[in-house]
């Protein structure tokens, strides 16, 4: 059998599973999509202790919303001080930015409260709000927003402008690469006038 023949049997399989493979890491609302209203628990920033609704309270503004699908939380963390970096480098009082746990695991609340706060504070977080929210499925939260539950989608980032999604990000990479194209779309975001 010569290589050619192999090859147009095994390209468009491969193709296949390729797809299918990307099939299953898509999550989040459209790009254009209205981000809607949702109450997680704020553990730290400007609204902690409160169950403020980011897109009530900032939604005019522009922002970032990372919501976190993974008990490892250490990705989270180098997000989040690049976007304490960003808010700080660019205009406190335009951007803002949440971390959201969906808390996959089920742990208890205040275990959860722990970590995250412990989050914070290793990422010397001022300005961004870390919260949470009850689960990966929870109807009122993530589910709004159209979140893979799969424990393969680690994160899934959205850049708003007046609570529309503007750029959106799946497993977004904490390399200097990844945490670059972040950057780069908040600042299309805040030129965008």
């Amino acid at each position: 059998m010569s290589l050619q023949r192999v090859l147009s049997y095994c390209l468009p399989t491969l193709a296949l599973a390729t797809t299918a493979a990307a099939a299953v890491l898509t999550s989040g609302l459209g790009i254009g999509s209205e981000a809607p209203a949702f109450d997680p628990q704020h553990v730290w920033g400007p609204d902690k202790g409160s169950h403020a609704c980011p897109m009530c309270k900032y939604g005019a503004l522009q922002g970032v919303l990372l919501w976190v699908n993974s008990d490892d939380l250490e990705d989270a963390g180098r997000i989040a001080s690049r976007l304490e970096r960003e808010i700080r480098e660019r205009d406190p009082k335009r951007l803002k930015a949440f971390v959201i746990s969906m808390n996959p695991g089920g742990k208890p609340i205040r275990e959860v409260e722990g970590l995250l706060t412990s989050l914070a504070e290793k990422a010397s977080l001022r300005q961004v709000a870390v919260t949470y929210v009850p689960s990966p499925t929870d109807a009122k939260t993530s589910a709004l927003y159209r979140i893979n539950p799969d424990p393969g989608v680690r994160n899934t980032v959205f850049v708003y402008r007046q609570r529309r999604v503007v750029d959106k990000f799946v497993n977004l990479e904490t390399d200097e690469a990844g945490l670059r194209k972040l950057a780069d779309a908040i600042g299309r975001t805040l030129e965008t006038r």
